[in-house]
């Protein structure tokens, strides 16, 4: 009925045809006294709602919907299982959740040459078949849920994820739990059937990504990020790339995964975390499906952030064409006190693409707009980043522009703006800064799924978890001397510069290093 109050194509043609067939009384009409009768047409299809009543107007014989108070928001509560498996939730009262259990086990953990692409390999195969059970009946059984499932790998977690109903909590925490701890890779010996089963998943799954450039190495941005991590941590931890090549993954034997799980997905190493769940239901879940799990066979290489920094540069022109830059600082820890203040740096200096539909919240008077896109018609974007990890972290710009011919003047405006990343921001840039990054982080939060995944990650990577209001009043407390004083600290380290494109005639990477810390000291 609302279709049809905002002017739908039936409205439409039934309310001119009964204006043409009451041409000849218009006149009586007009002398009436009243609102005009509805259309016989209309009444026929419609009933008692009157075609004219107008949209300010509620229909006659409605009755006016009663508003429902939301209910009180619970806080985060946290469990720990006899196992050392962590069990966090929060309810926000509404009908559907969000389920995740986050492993610490991203492509840090792997080891060179050895199982490189295990993780990658593990989000593709993840709700594709288990030891227990085949894809086929694996998915009928997800199908009967009506729920959505998923799973993603980073450096550091490796998420398991569901989204469904509230009340097939317990069906969501179980589908997870088989498809993280019972991959179809456990227990597959060679010489039988569930290896060569395994073994044939695992070869779907790299030609998979094989047909998706975009999962792979061969996207200019994606190898821009993952020379910049390389670079930055010589090639060894989170060095480690995170989206390998399609032919290393086909490569990897069921045995080679089914040690990487074992080792991996340990309860110590895991956290089970919901939105809209009940606590107490939560925990009882995890204790079914969880509970039994306990420390694997063999160990993950050490892994420790070691920063060395550096310079690297593709020769070889991206796929996109152009050429790209990325400048970054060794920054700070997931737990480190000044992590916040950071955050509010970044938001500052901003940045993005040249194109924007502009609008309120689109960072058009960020640092790197006004002084980079908004200046330099060549520059095709331009941001800050901020990677953050438990132990360490990355901070910079990165840019990038069409025409090859423009990179030298591309690193030398990126230099420009790290080394002013240190001025002390007006009173207006600060205002504006703190006020995005607060809204940026209350509306994210407003969506049940990335609040599952905040609280997921948050004690996956920190053990910790702080709440929305504890970052809302560090956001508030930070001051303009305080960002351009981390700034300086940030940057007055050395450097990682990373350079895609040709990279001819480009500045080396002493002039660049020299370049910033002179900017930073004067």
């Amino acid at each position: 009925m609302a279709a049809v109050r905002s002017g739908s194509m039936l409205s439409g043609l039934l309310r001119r045809g009964a204006q043409s067939s009451q041409a000849t009384n218009h006149g009586a009409r007009r002398s009436m006294s009243g609102p005009p009768a509805a259309p016989a047409l209309w009444s026929a299809v419609h009933g008692m709602f009157d075609a004219d009543v107008p949209l300010t107007e509620p229909f006659p014989g409605v009755p006016t919907p009663t508003p429902r108070e939301r209910p009180p928001v619970s806080p985060v509560r946290v469990t720990k299982l006899d196992n050392g498996a962590r069990v966090a939730s929060v309810d926000t009262g509404d009908r559907v959740s969000s389920v995740g259990l986050f492993v610490r086990a991203g492509s840090r953990y792997e080891s060179a040459g050895a199982n490189t692409g295990v993780c990658s390999l593990l989000e593709h195969m993840a709700f594709r078949g288990t030891a227990r059970r085949s894809k086929f009946l694996q998915t009928r059984s997800l199908e009967k849920t009506g729920a959505s499932f998923g799973a993603s790998a980073s450096r550091e977690v490796l998420i398991y994820s569901a989204e469904g109903m509230r009340a097939a909590a317990g069906s969501l925490v179980g589908e997870i739990a088989e498809a993280a701890l019972e991959s179809m890779v456990m227990g597959a010996t060679q010489g039988t059937p569930e290896w060569d089963a395994a073994r044939a998943e695992i070869k779907t799954q790299a030609a998979a990504m094989a047909d998706h450039p975009e999962l792979s190495a061969g996207d200019a941005s994606v190898e821009l990020n993952e020379l910049l991590h390389a670079t930055a941590y010589n090639s060894v931890g989170l060095g480690m790339t995170s989206l390998p090549k399609a032919d290393k993954v086909g490569n990897l034997a069921p045995d080679v995964v089914a040690s990487y799980v074992s080792a991996s997905h340990t309860p110590e190493r895991m956290v089970l975390a919901a939105s809209n769940v009940d606590h107490d239901t939560l925990v009882a879940h995890a204790q079914k499906h969880l509970g039994s799990a306990r420390a694997g066979g063999g160990a993950l290489p050490e892994s420790s952030a070691h920063y060395t920094g550096g310079w690297a540069r593709s020769a070889s022109a991206p796929a996109s064409g152009g050429g790209h830059v990325a400048i970054g600082f060794e920054s700070l820890s997931w737990a480190h006190e000044d992590l916040v203040p950071l955050c509010v740096l970044r938001t500052l200096l901003g940045g993005g693409s040249s194109f924007s539909s502009g609008g309120p919240g689109k960072g058009m008077y960020t640092r790197l707009y006004t002084g980079v896109l908004n200046v330099h018609g060549w520059v095709d974007a331009c941001a800050a980043f901020n990677h953050v990890y438990s132990d360490t972290g990355l901070f910079g710009i990165s840019a990038s522009c069409v025409d090859g011919a423009y990179l030298p003047h591309l690193v030398d405006v990126t230099t420009e703006q790290v080394g002013a990343m240190a001025r002390v921001p007006t009173a207006e840039e600060l205002g504006r800064a703190k006020a995005m990054t607060a809204a940026a982080l209350v509306m994210d939060l407003e969506s049940r799924a990335v609040l599952c995944e905040d609280i997921g990650r948050q004690l996956a990577i920190g053990d910790t978890y702080m709440t929305v209001e504890e970052v809302l009043k560090q956001v508030e407390a930070v001051t303009g001397e305080q960002l351009a004083a981390l700034a300086a600290r940030v940057t007055g380290g050395k450097p990682t510069v990373v350079v895609v494109g040709d990279a001819y005639e480009t500045a080396s990477y002493e002039e660049i290093a020299s370049a910033v810390h002179k900017q930073i000291s004067a």
